[in-house]
């Protein structure tokens, strides 16, 4: 999270990014959308807050051509 800030007295921002995990739920009826992060309230998360990984639900399908390259 982006707590940059001026502090009192002074003319320059300063930069403070705290790493905080958000639990994650797939089910929008068990999601708080304060303290938790589902599909339905991830993008009003995503306007206010940097995230850093991809949600599980944003990823793609899998791509056929990975499992034949590994082969």
């Amino acid at each position: 999270m982006d707590f940059s800030h001026i502090p009192p007295g002074g003319t320059e921002l300063v930069h403070h990014i705290d790493e905080v995990e958000i639990p994650l739920v797939t089910d929008p009826a068990r999601c708080a959308h304060d303290d938790t992060l589902c599909p339905e309230c991830a993008a009003l998360w995503q306007t206010e807050h940097l995230l850093s990984e991809r949600l599980p639900w944003e990823q793609g399908p899998p791509d056929p051509t990975d499992a034949e390259r590994d082969e």
